[in-house]
């Protein structure tokens, strides 16, 4: 199936993200996002290739006087069996890895306005395809709502990185999303202690372990 081939794409790319090749990562993932647009043209059906790992980078993520809090920089691997996935989490899982890729290779606010429009493309592409809330997805959501946060003050969007900090404070809260991250609590702790750091940062009263 051509979506499964995009799937081999995305893991190959992490192979080369780990040993410091970061654009032959970069081009890696552009060709698996390429599949999955032939794919949808031509109606194929959804891959079996759902998200279930994730790995670190051995590339220091950026964090500087511009950066409030810490960029998550741990990127998706996918599973190439299990349940149906669609191509459009796929699609938005994809364009989440690119831009940690991107992020990792331009260490200075002057290259965060693509980083920045990457979250935010894969986020508007949860969002329209429904795959908000889903429990498939938490974890996807947080890592986008952190890094988005990450970004905004270097393209001088503070709002958004309220409204970034806003977001992650409700996943955190829910209930439903604990139980399906019990495997991922490390996660979880980074993403909760950034949400504190930022909120003292910009003025914002919250509390996601309440």
């Amino acid at each position: 199936m051509a979506l499964n081939k995009a799937c081999i794409q995305n893991n190959e790319a992490i192979g080369l993200l780990t040993t410091g090749r970061l654009e032959n990562a970069v081009l890696k993932w552009r060709e698996a996002l390429a599949i999955i647009q032939k794919a949808v043209d031509s109606s194929q059906a959804p891959s079996e290739c759902p998200a279930d790992t994730l790995v670190t980078s051995p590339i220091e993520g950026l964090h500087d006087e511009h950066h409030i809090i810490s960029m998550f920089d741990k990127v998706f691997a996918l599973a190439d069996t299990s349940t149906k996935q669609d191509e459009n989490l796929l699609a938005a899982l994809l364009l989440y890895n690119i831009a940690v890729a991107y992020s990792l290779q331009r260490k200075e606010c002057s290259a965060a306005s693509r980083v920045f429009n990457l979250y935010r493309l894969s986020l508007q592409i949860l969002r329209d395809s429904d795959l908000m809330w889903q429990s498939n997805t938490s974890l996807l959501l947080m890592a986008l709502y952190n890094n988005i946060a990450h970004m905004a003050f270097c393209v001088h969007e503070t709002a958004y990185a309220v409204y970034a900090l806003e977001e992650l404070t409700l996943l955190l809260m829910d209930e439903s999303v604990k139980a399906n991250l019990t495997s991922n609590a490390e996660n979880f702790e980074f993403f909760y202690r950034n949400t504190l750091v930022l909120a003292s940062r910009v003025g914002i009263a919250t509390s996601p372990a309440a």
